[in-house]
């Protein structure tokens, strides 16, 4: 798959988080798709299209106005590496934590693994100590 192709694959895919339009999951991911989220996660994987859809309903549903902007794309051969910035308002529960009306801001990395022309895996990692102190449950950062 030629680069110009994956990187359009992969602004559809952050398309498809950023509109919440469920019915072009199939075009973006693989039926096999499989998610690893960050270390301390409660789930740590989810799998197929309705992971997918399950996610963003989910995400839509605490953040109404969930939006990834895409800083860089890396493109190697099978892997496409994104780094961006998901912001919105916490309005629902997230990650059991009711609505609080702050704004987010969310440094994230993904790893997306291409078969196909479609993703099959996913590693995301996330800036988690920033939404906890944004969100008011840590009182400061910690200080290494």
């Amino acid at each position: 798959m030629k680069d110009i192709k994956k990187k359009k694959l992969i602004k559809q895919l952050h398309h498809i988080w950023n509109s919440g339009e469920m019915e072009l999951i199939a075009e973006v991911y693989s039926p096999d798709f499989i998610v690893h989220w960050p270390r301390g996660f409660k789930v740590n994987e989810s799998h197929g299209f309705d992971g997918v859809r399950n996610t963003i309903k989910n995400i839509h549903l605490a953040i109404p106005d969930w939006h990834e902007e895409v800083k860089d794309i890396i493109i190697g051969d099978d892997k496409v590496v994104t780094r961006y910035t998901s912001t919105g308002t916490h309005l629902g529960t997230y990650a059991g934590i009711e609505g609080t009306g702050k704004k987010i801001s969310l440094d994230e990395i993904s790893i997306y693994r291409i078969e196909k022309g479609r993703v099959v895996e996913q590693w995301c990692l996330s800036d988690d100590v920033s939404t906890l102190l944004t969100l008011g449950l840590l009182e400061e950062a910690p200080n290494f």
